[in-house]
């Protein structure tokens, strides 16, 4: 560790929750017992811009000697729902968070691994002036509304682990995202919106439901608010199609789990 580092100025719960996932993750690679080393150091990066001072960072290393990954997997391990852990109960979510994380604090992560030679994860913050203390200021309040892409989303999934991503994920992209427990709650929270003159602009709803399923939830808002995009987020995709099932009263069905970015995308082209 080195004793001469700088603040740190970021949210503690969401750096105690990236280090959490690591640190299990690190212990899930060591079946037979190991050695997990967490270290931190202050380095200097070149500039993004050239001529311009290189950037001072403060770097989080974790690292095992735990049984690794290949590059398949490396290349593969922060997307969302992708778990080598399945079998055993893994959800695929802890290094999507961290990575959702590092984003939100304009940081970056690196991974270095290989079979039999352990994992190192490296968290990488730019160094911040102390804040100033804050002032009254006599402009105008910006309207967060008016934000390029951010848009209020309503999130409707019945397993609390993907509510837990998309806020994640969706947050990091600049959206005000908001999550329902299942169908019958998505409706009243967007009936609620509704009553408040605070209308959803995009609802994203989940399939398979145990109370109103995502066909009910969506022919119910569609009734109510027939402008309001709706997307379906659903494993069942590929039967769907098999079957030649379709979902009419949703603008577009995604499979689950989804790609972020291109989930993104569509939500965009959906509300222009």
């Amino acid at each position: 560790m080195d004793p001469r580092l700088p603040q740190l100025l970021c949210e503690p719960g969401d750096l105690r929750e990236a280090l959490t996932n690591l640190i299990f993750n690190a212990i899930d690679a060591l079946p037979q017992g190991g050695t997990i080393t967490l270290g931190t150091r202050s380095i200097h990066r070149p500039a993004a811009v050239k001529n311009l001072p290189s950037e001072k960072q403060i770097q989080i290393e974790v690292r095992d000697n735990g049984i690794g990954m290949d590059e398949k997997i490396r290349q593969h391990c922060l997307e969302p729902f992708f778990s080598t852990k399945a079998k055993r109960g893994g959800t695929g979510l802890g290094l999507a968070m961290v990575y959702g994380m590092m984003r939100r604090h304009d940081g970056s992560i690196e991974i270095e691994s290989a079979p039999g030679q352990g994992t190192c994860v490296r968290l990488s913050f730019p160094v911040r002036e102390d804040l100033a203390p804050a002032t009254v200021s006599t402009s105008p309040a910006r309207n967060p509304d008016k934000r390029r892409g951010s848009l209020r989303i309503l999130c409707i999934d019945d397993e609390s682990q993907i509510q837990e991503l998309l806020k994640h994920c969706l947050t990091t992209l600049d959206h005000q995202v908001t999550t329902a427990a299942g169908g019958k709650q998505g409706v009243e929270m967007f009936r609620a919106a509704m009553l408040q003159k605070q209308p959803y602009q995009m609802v994203i709803t989940d399939l398979g439901m145990p109370d109103i399923d995502g066909h009910q939830v969506a022919r119910t808002i569609k009734a109510e608010s027939p402008a309001t995009p709706i997307v379906m987020m659903t494993g069942w995709g590929t039967i769907m199609k098999e079957d030649g099932e379709t979902a009419p009263e949703v603008d577009a069905v995604v499979g689950k789990p989804p790609r972020i970015q291109e989930l993104n995308n569509l939500i965009l082209q959906l509300t222009v």
